[in-house]
């Protein structure tokens, strides 16, 4: 499938281009500011329902600070630009693309997009690298791998197992997660804590009350408006500035 034509909405340009990578094309869904100009770039990477609307509306956000923001499409090699909700039958599989996703070929996909990607988007330095849930753990595997500017991750599903890449960071890291998040325990929260104390530039923030995917507006029933906004004032405070 082409690329959609740009939209132009709010102030923002914003659609689907594809990307070569050494066995196909890796859908990347662009959101940012209209006009040319170079800006930084934030690699939005998504939770297990896909480039969905949520995660558009999540990129948004971020565009209107500033930012130039690609959502990369993890699951293109299972099923291409995959956009579920939140019914029992959506997270059923959901979570089936999360068992099903090879998470060190997800990772070299989208390391070998990276510099594709700059060109495209004309952005200049390091890409800073923002992900939620299963997109959480991806993007701390990128970061370690990629010149970063910064990595956030998101309530990141299983990080305890990947506390040998903390000490390869040597850019801002962030970890947000709610003391009520189901799928990261307070206990694995304390050990990420720890695993980064000797480490200036990473910390690991836990909002009272809050659950999993509590950064989502579009899920009433675990949307937290003041853990959101904590956590989205936050993160631009150690992301490059759009003028700078």
């Amino acid at each position: 499938m082409g690329p959609d034509p740009i939209a132009m909405s709010g102030g923002l340009d914003e659609g689907w281009r594809d990307i070569a990578v050494p066995e196909g094309n890796l859908g990347v869904y662009l959101v940012g500011p209209t006009g040319q100009g170079p800006r930084p770039l934030i690699i939005m990477l998504q939770e297990i329902f896909g480039v969905n609307k949520a995660m558009k509306v999540k990129a948004r956000r971020f565009a209107q600070a500033g930012y130039r923001v690609a959502l990369p499409d993890l699951f293109w090699r299972q099923t291409a630009r995959l956009d579920l909700g939140y019914s029992p039958e959506d997270r059923t599989r959901a979570f089936g693309m999360m068992q099903a996703f090879d998470l060190n070929q997800g990772v070299s996909d989208l390391v070998n997009m990276v510099e594709p990607l700059k060109a495209i988007t004309g952005s200049t330095g390091p890409a800073s690298v923002i992900g939620f849930c299963l997109g959480g753990k991806v993007a701390v595997h990128l970061g370690s791998r990629i010149e970063a500017a910064a990595i956030i991750s998101f309530y990141g599903v299983r990080l305890e197992q990947d506390l040998d890449l903390f000490a390869t960071i040597d850019c801002p890291l962030q970890i947000h997660v709610g003391d009520q998040d189901e799928h990261v325990p307070v206990a694995t929260t304390r050990l990420l804590q720890e695993a980064v104390t000797s480490k200036p530039d990473a910390e690991v923030f836990l909002y009272p009350g809050a659950g999993h995917g509590f950064f989502n507006p579009l899920r009433e029933g675990v949307f937290d408006d003041r853990a959101a906004e904590e956590a989205f004032q936050r993160v631009l405070s150690v992301l490059p500035e759009p003028g700078a």
